[in-house]
């Protein structure tokens, strides 16, 4: 059964930021070349001083675009995930038993897990899905932070929508191995990376992982976690 999505989770906002930017993208091509060239100075002015640059908050975007449209193609699951996993501390190999071939941990801001260096910004959840990369069989994990939920992306800046759509952080975690040893080696935006770092972090994807699949097996989550719930 394909999920209805939450009004407040990312894969619901996602998209609609993302068209409303591409169709202030194909605006600015309708002026002359001289024009063009100016308008996108304009809007991607915010980006001189980012760390990563246009190109890299590209590739992300499209990371965020690819497992997007797999929890769509695959009806993945989104799963609310409440304040107990951040006090989740176990990290067994993953063995990938009982878990969707997509699904998204909606962690929202009750779990407390703010950004590093922003307390305005929380990681709001996570998208996996089932992969193999290099010979390796396992899944593609993108963490994601909240984004202004007024934001429509076609009256914002491109570069501003690009920014706020990428502060993500990606990683793979290969089945047999923990997720916490896959954490060490994100990549992303620096502040993302850094948070998924923290042991508060860490748990809640550990304590998420580990409600997805008693769900899907049909076992008994904890008591303190009975107001865990899918959301179809």
């Amino acid at each position: 059964m394909v999920p209805q999505m939450s009004s407040t989770s990312h894969p619901d906002r996602f998209i609609p930021v993302s068209d409303g930017s591409y169709a202030r993208y194909k605006s600015i091509m309708r002026l002359s070349r001289k024009e063009q060239d100016e308008v996108l100075g304009r809007e991607r002015a915010i980006l001189r001083d980012d760390t990563l640059g246009l190109i890299e908050r590209e590739s992300l975007w499209a990371a965020i675009h690819d497992v997007h449209r797999a929890l769509k193609t695959l009806k993945g699951q989104i799963i609310e995930v409440p304040s107990y996993p951040s006090r989740y501390r176990d990290s067994v190999p993953f063995s990938g038993a009982g878990l969707p071939k997509a699904f998204f941990l909606n962690f929202g801001n009750d779990c407390g897990l703010e950004v590093d260096g922003d307390h305005e910004r929380f990681i709001e959840g996570t998208y996996f899905v089932a992969c193999t990369m290099g010979g390796k069989t396992g899944y593609r994990y993108v963490v994601v932070s909240d984004t202004p939920h007024d934001m429509d992306g076609k009256s914002v800046p491109l570069g501003v929508s690009l920014l706020e759509q990428t502060r993500v952080a990606i990683g793979f975690v290969e089945l047999g191995h923990t997720l916490d040893e896959s954490i060490n080696r994100v990549t992303g935006d620096p502040l993302i990376c850094s948070s998924v770092q923290h042991e508060t972090v860490r748990g809640a994807l550990n304590g998420g992982i580990d409600l997805v699949s008693r769900l899907s097996m049909n076992i008994d989550v904890p008591t303190n976690a009975a107001s865990m719930r899918l959301v179809f």
